[in-house]
């Protein structure tokens, strides 16, 4: 299956980065590894606001969870991750809440959301770096 066909990336004018997984997918530690350096490719060394859709993620073993903890951030000033059931959205604001991530990290129920989250963090950023 072809990097576009699996996991598609696309940047929208608002400036966020938003990702899909167009059919159900499970990620274990092989899938993990190519969805991150479908990501780093993307990202061109450029740091970006991610929106990623997880609602086709059927679960996540350790192995994938404990390389994206370590390789996944690496191009993120934030992430939002879009969820379809409380119970995700509570483990993975736990897990952020527990692991502190790199960087801004946190889930949402609704893409509206996520995103109006992602433009605060922007807004922040910007100001910072023009500082």
């Amino acid at each position: 299956m072809k990097d576009e066909d699996f996991f598609k990336l696309w940047k929208e004018d608002d400036g966020i980065t938003y990702s899909a997984y167009p059919e159900k997918v499970f990620l274990d530690l092989h899938t993990m590894k190519r969805i991150i350096d479908i990501r780093h490719r993307f990202c061109q060394g450029e740091k970006l606001f991610f929106c990623y859709d997880f609602s086709n993620v059927t679960g996540m073993n350790k192995e994938a969870r404990d390389y994206s903890g370590i390789y996944g951030n690496e191009y993120f000033h934030a992430c939002a991750v879009l969820v379809n059931s409380r119970a995700q959205l509570y483990m993975f604001n736990i897990y952020a809440l527990l692991k502190k991530p790199q960087t801004p990290f946190k889930a949402f129920l609704t893409k509206e959301e996520a995103v109006s989250w992602l433009k605060k963090v922007q807004q922040k950023v910007y100001v910072t770096e023009a500082l």
